[in-house]
């Protein structure tokens, strides 16, 4: 996620290996994360965020 927030999962990807280093099973279609926060004393409100990997081809 934090490579998300910074506009660079795209190149970090490629450089990983590709979504077929990503997705365990070689076959998934896309990956899906969440995180949620909590309200706390210092930060009010609490966020949810998610993110979802999909392919959009195959090369190779």
């Amino acid at each position: 996620m934090a490579i998300s927030a910074q506009g660079r999962p795209g190149k970090y990807i490629q450089s990983s290996g590709g979504m077929d280093s990503i997705v365990w099973d070689g076959v998934a279609s896309s990956i899906k994360f969440s995180l949620e926060t909590m309200e706390d004393g210092l930060y009010s409100g609490g966020k949810q965020y998610e993110l979802e990997l999909a392919r959009v081809g195959k090369t190779g």
